[in-house]
């Protein structure tokens, strides 16, 4: 996938003899930059069918279905540094899948946090 080459190394890819500095300045003109990746967390292509289902199946929901509800989550933060993956995009494609570094969970050293909530309450 080209989002992760250099603008010099693009150039080589696509069989043309600029600076990256042209094909940079080309480029920004039609809108695209380079920069970091948004780190996400991985969700595999099952879960997103699922999560899919659920909000065409319950989107018209009156109110009160929604406030008997409670929506929890968690999340890791890693306390090692990590590296970051430059990618070049538009300005509206923040979150468009090739332009993401997917996170994963592995063995490292890491802060666990879970928090919820529901209609005028949230959990501590």
């Amino acid at each position: 996938e080209g989002r992760n080459l250099c603008w010099r190394r693009l150039g080589q890819e696509v069989g043309l003899s600029v600076t990256g500095r042209t094909i940079q300045r080309t480029l920004s003109r039609y809108g695209y930059s380079c920069c970091k990746a948004c780190k996400k967390p991985f969700i595999n292509r099952q879960n997103q069918r699922e999560r899919m289902r659920y909000s065409c199946e319950h989107w018209q929901k009156p109110v009160d279905f929604w406030r008997k509800l409670m929506y929890s989550d968690e999340c890791f933060f890693d306390t090692l540094k990590q590296g970051s993956t430059w990618v070049t995009r538009l300005p509206h494609k923040h979150y468009h899948d090739h332009c993401l570094q997917h996170t994963f969970h592995s063995g490292r050293s890491s802060v666990h946090l879970w928090g919820a909530i529901s209609h005028n309450w949230k959990s501590p």
